[in-house]
């Protein structure tokens, strides 16, 4: 088989290799946010406790966890909860929407790798019939 580097294969492996990306990508963050820790109101650290001046150390939160677990603690006082509950809600959505516009890039770099690949097999295709059409028109043997 003749396998020429032409722009089209190119383009082709470029954007399956992006779709590949993407979906490392979505996996990636689906796993680190199932595997982050989540807030336990009642837990108290071998330092004493948490807080301002305490350390929480039960685990690793990844952001969108921390804001949106931060956001539903009710601890806060009042006179701060419509500073931090606010600003954290606010927070907690960017991070839910940035986890969640990763599947439909997905989806979009699947459909022009997959709408590539159908390109390449149609023109290959395409160039084979013309191939065999002109030994047949000519009487060319050129394997």
């Amino acid at each position: 088989m003749n396998y020429k580097f032409s722009r089209r294969r190119i383009h082709t492996t470029l954007l399956i290799l992006n779709t590949i990306l993407v979906l490392s990508l979505l996996i990636t963050l689906n796993i680190v946010h199932t595997k982050s820790t989540r807030f336990n109101i009642h837990y108290t650290s071998k330092y004493g406790g948490y807080g301002p001046s305490h350390i929480y150390d039960k685990g690793v939160f990844n952001l969108e966890t921390w804001t949106c677990e931060l956001n539903s603690v009710t601890i806060i006082a009042e006179e701060e909860q419509s500073n931090i509950g606010g600003d954290m809600g606010r927070q907690c959505m960017i991070e839910r929407a940035t986890r969640w516009m990763v599947v439909p890039l997905f989806v979009l770099a699947a459909m022009v790798a997959g709408l590539a690949v159908w390109e390449l097999v149609r023109v290959e295709r395409g160039r084979k019939a013309g191939e065999l059409e002109e030994q047949e028109l000519y009487g060319i043997n050129r394997g």
